[in-house]
């Protein structure tokens, strides 16, 4: 359950893209960082306490996008003492979404627990994710590869999808995702797209990055890898038109945990 908060609460920090995955990506650069910590209590494997933060960038390199994440939490279970938990996440993802490569690192009280690097790759009539742990063995490709259809979003593409879809009213946007975060393969997010808030929320945005009202954005996730018809996670967050998302409520079951905006500024451009 602690990595699926982790690589669930890093894969939707998002920013604005095209809907079309075969065209040119156009976001704009920028630095956010976010308050974690833990929301409602409802049964009784919920922690005791989880704090922390979240830092999210994207700089553009001009042929593609930079993205790094920082996740730090302290989570402290029932009748045992705090555990500090990091990861880290980078990508490049290529302008013309053609292909994208990413690592990841996790450490739970100083160790790591798991890390690994990747690619995703559009090969003739499918798109490939394929991930390799220092462990892996030359003969266990099958293990450490999925294959989905040719379009299918990465993760710039489907937030811009999402937020296209909203500012044109509509409600709903389903669509594959491959996004290197996620180590069990390509999945099917579908997102609920609530009215546009009637006022603004109050996050701090010295720069005036934040642009208009945000809507209130509730997204499943189904791994295409499994049978089951029930999504493997859900979230709900606050997506401002530019991109950038406010609030983030992720549903863990017994608990929620809750990652707020508390700092956004301007990121390098291409040209800068």
């Amino acid at each position: 359950m602690v990595k699926t908060i982790l690589t669930r609460l890093l894969a939707i920090s998002l920013v604005l893209a095209t809907a079309d995955a075969a065209a040119a990506v156009s976001i704009a650069p920028h630095l956010a960082t976010y308050d974690v910590r833990l929301g409602r209590v409802t049964g009784p494997e919920a922690p005791r306490q989880i704090n922390g933060t979240l830092v999210y960038s994207v700089r553009d390199r001009c042929d593609g996008f930079l993205q790094e994440s920082t996740l730090d939490l302290v989570i402290e279970q029932r009748g045992a003492s705090p555990v500090r938990y990091q990861q880290s996440f980078n990508s490049f993802e290529r302008h013309d979404q053609s292909e994208s490569t990413f690592a990841v690192t996790i450490t739970a009280g100083g160790s790591v627990v798991d890390t690994y690097t990747g690619t995703i790759e559009r090969e003739a009539g499918k798109t490939v994710i394929r991930y390799v742990r220092p462990d892996d063995r030359a003969d266990r490709d099958d293990a450490k590869s999925f294959a989905t259809r040719p379009d299918a979003f990465l993760s710039l593409a489907y937030t811009a999808r999402v937020a296209e879809s909203a500012a044109e009213g509509g409600r709903f946007v389903s669509e594959v995702v491959a996004d290197g975060l996620l180590d069990d393969g390509p999945n099917r997010l579908s997102a609920i797209i609530g009215p546009q808030l009637a006022s603004t929320p109050d996050f701090p945005d010295p720069e005036g990055v934040l642009r208009g009202r945000p809507w209130p954005v509730t997204i499943a996730y189904f791994p295409e890898a499994s049978s089951s018809e029930l999504p493997s996670q859900e979230m709900r967050i606050l997506l401002y038109p530019g991109g950038v998302v406010g609030e983030i409520d992720q549903d863990a079951g017994d608990y929620s945990v809750v990652t707020s905006l508390i700092d956004v500024q301007t990121a390098p451009g291409c040209s800068d």
